[in-house]
């Protein structure tokens, strides 16, 4: 700092001033001038032998010697201090000058140790913007790593956007086919009301038929006793033998138009015959194309109740067949082949006929199994 630069600089040793070195010199010159001169003043007196004042010689020539040593430096004085202020105010006021010059110094160790004492602080103080602008560098650090989480907290909400958007399509896909399955629900759930009415009605003309069937057979065994009875008397007379064969037969051919009445029915569907089918089209995920096979199933049920199959109430009349699969050799599970379906049906890139069809004959008065087929529409 321009404090401490100037402050550095300072001397606490004495200087002399140029003049007094001058001086000196100017006095050792006029000695040595005056030391000349009166020699040879005195030189020159002596060979005269000149008298003043009526002293001898020798006299007159010391008294004239010290007179002119005198007179010399008298004048040489008079004549700086005339032409000099600076040697005149030296001879003037020497010992003021001296006294202050001892308090300037006095002063100036005063201010030397001022300054020191503030190259202290500005010291301590340099220390302290040394600290601070340490902590302003991790503070911009802080404030970088900040500004790169904060691009990454903004590429997270955008592609949170993203998804959000995606998933408010979804929705609005989900609702209208939500709309739809409800436009087509009042229908289903006449014909549901319609085949219960109809469910009980085969339900009573099932258990006439049961006790009929039931009478019959008790019938059965009681015409079978009478014909064991019959043979054991057959041996006796031949020809009331040949009236009870007779009898007998057509008691078989009774029972066996019963038992058909009873224990065939007509059939429904033929092997491989399509019970129901709905269209699916491409972009659907596994789980959409789950609910779609259940829709199937859902409505293939309806149409094998519609023509006779068994349905109770607690499971549906139409479900998918459990199958051996030799090439794999093991049993494919209804899961497993809902899953199998629903994969292909999420991969498939057109529009697409999704079928559910008889796995075997199928008769009425019992349940229809199925098996899942994708054909192109």
């Amino acid at each position: 700092m321009p404090f401490t630069k100037k402050a550095s600089k300072l001397k606490t040793g004495k200087k002399m001033d140029i003049a007094s070195i001058g001086f000196l010199l100017l006095i050792i010159f006029v000695g040595a001038f005056i030391a000349y001169t009166a020699d040879k003043m005195g030189r020159n007196i002596g060979k005269k032998r000149l008298s003043i004042f009526g002293l001898r010689p020798k006299n007159t020539a010391t008294f004239l010697t010290v007179t002119a040593g005198i007179i010399i430096p008298t004048i040489t004085v008079i004549f700086l201090v005339t032409i000099s202020k600076d040697v005149r105010l030296w001879i003037t006021e020497g010992r003021n000058a001296l006294y202050e010059k001892q308090q300037r110094e006095a002063e100036l160790q005063v201010a030397i140790e001022k300054v020191n004492i503030k190259n202290t602080e500005i010291k301590k103080l340099e220390d302290k913007q040394n600290l601070i602008e340490k902590k302003m560098h991790d503070v911009e650090e802080l404030l970088g790593k900040y500004s790169t989480d904060n691009k990454q907290l903004l590429s997270v909400r955008e592609k949170l956007k993203h998804e959000k958007k995606i998933l408010e399509d979804t929705i609005r896909s989900k609702e209208l086919m939500l709309n739809e399955m409800k436009k087509n629900v009042d229908p289903l759930l006449k014909k549901v009301e319609l085949l219960h009415d109809q469910k009980e009605v085969l339900e009573k003309e099932y258990l006439s038929l049961k006790k009929q069937n039931q009478d019959t057979e008790q019938e059965i065994r009681t015409k079978s006793d009478e014909l064991k009875n019959l043979v054991r008397v057959v041996k006796d007379e031949q020809k009331k033998s040949d009236e009870l064969s007779k009898m007998n037969a057509k008691l078989l051919e009774g029972f066996d138009s019963n038992l058909y009445a009873t224990r065939f029915q007509p059939i429904t569907y033929a092997s491989n015959a399509e019970v129901a089918s709905i269209t699916v089209y491409p972009g659907e995920s596994v789980n959409s194309a789950k609910n779609h096979i259940k829709l199937l199933l859902n409505l293939a049920s309806q149409k094998a109740l519609e023509r006779g199959a068994l349905g109770d109430g607690k499971s549906p009349a139409a479900m998918i067949a459990t199958i051996f699969s030799e090439s794999e050799n093991k049993t494919i599970t209804v899961e497993d082949h809902v899953n199998w379906m629903a994969k292909r049906v999420s991969k498939i890139n057109t529009e697409m006929k999704l079928s559910a069809r008889a796995f075997w004959n199928c008769y009425r008065g019992e349940k229809t199994p199925v098996v899942l087929s994708l054909t192109k529409k």
